[in-house]
């Protein structure tokens, strides 16, 4: 994984901004193989669950993996609990998807 973070870093950072967004295309189209249906063809439960699927990524890509494994070793199980780390770094990376998004499709 962190090879791919690595590569993505380094293909955001290229002097061809053509390349980088047909790269950044490329990889929605691959993300799609994986959906049969678009997201407002689906019903409001299909939604919910497309919706919290996603989610769940993406706050899986915010977690600080040390302080979650200390947390539990700890015995303390209340790591997503009042995490206000784990929000922010959430909600940041939301508008970072949000700003590629109307970058790339403006």
């Amino acid at each position: 994984a962190h090879s791919t973070e690595t590569q993505a870093v380094s293909s955001s950072q290229s002097n061809n901004p053509k390349s980088t967004r047909k790269s950044f295309l490329n990889g929605v189209e691959e993300c799609a193989k994986k959906y049969r249906k678009s997201y407002k063809n689906l019903s409001m439960r299909e939604r919910s669950r497309r919706a919290g699927k996603l989610a769940q990524e993406v706050m899986g890509a915010c977690i600080n993996r040390e302080s979650l494994d200390l947390s539990y070793a700890s015995g303390d199980e209340n790591y997503f609990e009042q995490n206000k780390d784990l929000a922010v770094d959430f909600l940041t990376l939301l508008d970072a998807m949000r700003h590629r998004v109307q970058r790339e499709i403006k």
